[in-house]
């Protein structure tokens, strides 16, 4: 008998590109994010993980949080900020 996670293991390891930028999982129970962390963790992927019940109350505020959080961990900034010529050499 298979463990908790495993089939969600075996198909990210076959369906997954290697050259995925981040992958967001959204699951049912928390008892499969430990496998399917070290499953995505091993392939080099960053990843992101929600509840299903969290995705069915949440609000827009959670939502922006989630991609800040998915947007810092691929390396990317959060804000930037033009600020000309003038206060180009300011702190």
């Amino acid at each position: 008998m298979k463990g908790m996670g495993d089939g969600y293991v075996s198909e990210i390891t076959k369906q997954v590109p290697k050259k995925t930028t981040i992958v967001m999982v959204i699951l049912d129970m928390e008892k499969k994010y430990k496998k399917i962390k070290a499953c995505l963790d091993g392939m080099g992927i960053p990843s992101q993980f929600m509840l299903r019940n969290t995705v069915k109350r949440a609000k827009i505020t959670v939502y922006t949080n989630i991609l800040k959080q998915m947007n810092s961990k691929v390396g990317l900034d959060l804000y930037q900020i033009d600020v000309g010529k003038v206060m180009e050499k300011t702190m």
